[in-house]
């Protein structure tokens, strides 16, 4: 068996792309699983902000009172889970971005 040496300057367009960390081809149903599971993690965060959102709204986001009792609470909590869950959406939305893009390779 003979090998041939390969000069820096030539592409082997036959071999998958690996993650050198892990060993993986990115076209591998394993790095396709990881991308799936990020994905619904941002859908599910999506999820959650809109429903903290519609609570909300439902306390009635234009008309704050000064009164004590549970709808200022609801509304405290709503504002601050509809925020809070904006906020892990998108950072787990500019975490998926980064790993489809760019891998440890590069």
């Amino acid at each position: 068996m003979t090998m041939t040496p390969v000069r820096p300057d030539e592409q082997v367009h036959d071999e998958p792309v690996t993650d050198a960390a892990q060993g993986t081809s990115v076209r591998s149903p394993r790095f396709r699983l990881a991308l799936l599971v990020v994905l619904v993690a941002v859908l599910l965060a999506g999820l959650g902000t809109l429903v903290a959102w519609r609570v909300w709204a439902s306390a009635g986001r234009t008309e704050p009172g000064e009164e004590g009792g549970s709808l200022p609470r609801t509304r405290f909590m709503g504002v601050v889970g509809a925020g809070f869950s904006g906020l892990i959406t998108l950072v787990l939305f500019a975490q998926w971005i980064g790993a489809f893009f760019i891998s440890t390779c590069q």
